[in-house]
C-alpha cells in the first residue's frame, strides 16, 4: 500500500476503502466468491462450443494448459454456435484440479463486507432459478463507489455448478 494510504500502524487510513471479499453480477443475481477457493478473472478468454453439450455448458476453454469446462448461468445457447468465441471468464478453482469457468459480464468487484442478514430481509429474495437452493446467507457489501450497502449472495460453488450441469 503506499505510504500516505497507511496509518504508522500498517492499518488502512480511516476512511479509506480496503475491500475484504469480491463478488461477481451474473445477471441481477449478485454472488460473493467463494473465500476458500482461488478465483481468477480472464477478460477474454477464448471459449471453444461443444454443440452437444447440455445448454448451461458453453463450451471448453484453456487456461495454463488445462481445459476448463465453461458454465453459461443464464443458459441461453446461441442459435449458432461459432467455431469459438472470447468472452469474459471467471474460474473458481486451481488448474489441474477439475476447476469450472463462469461466463460473466464484467471483472470481480471488489467489496467490503457490512454485515450478514437474514434471508427473509433481502426485499428481492433469492432467485427464482434451478439454482436458488444452492445460495444462502446473503450479506450486505459496499463496493466503495456508494455508501449504499447492497445484498450479495453467498452460494455453495460445488452444488452450483452440479445444479446448473443438472438443468437441461
Amino acid at each position: 500500500m503506499p505510504p500516505a494510504a497507511t496509518e504508522s500502524s500498517g492499518r488502512p487510513a480511516p476512511g479509506r476503502f480496503v475491500p475484504d471479499r469480491f463478488g461477481i453480477a451474473l445477471g441481477a443475481l449478485r454472488l460473493l466468491t467463494p473465500p476458500d477457493r482461488p478465483a481468477q478473472y480472464i477478460a477474454s478468454a477464448a471459449i471453444h462450443p461443444l454443440p452437444l453439450a447440455p445448454r448451461r455448458l458453453r463450451g471448453l476453454a484453456q487456461v495454463r494448459g488445462h481445459p476448463i469446462s465453461v458454465i453459461d448461468v443464464g443458459g441461453q445457447a446461441p442459435a449458432r454456435l461459432p467455431t469459438w468465441q472470447r468472452h469474459g471468464l471467471l474460474v473458481i478453482g486451481d488448474p489441474g484440479q477439475a476447476p469450472i469457468g463462469l461466463l460473466v459480464d464484467g471483472p470481480p468487484v471488489p467489496l467490503r463486507v457490512v454485515e450478514a442478514v437474514p434471508p427473509s430481509s433481502v426485499s428481492s429474495g433469492p432467485p427464482a432459478a434451478p439454482f436458488a437452493s444452492v445460495l444462502h446467507s446473503p450479506v450486505l457489501c459496499r463496493d466503495g463507489s456508494s455508501d449504499a450497502p447492497a445484498a450479495w449472495w453467498q452460494a455453495d460453488f460445488s452444488a452450483l455448478f452440479e445444479a446448473l450441469m443438472a438443468d437441461r
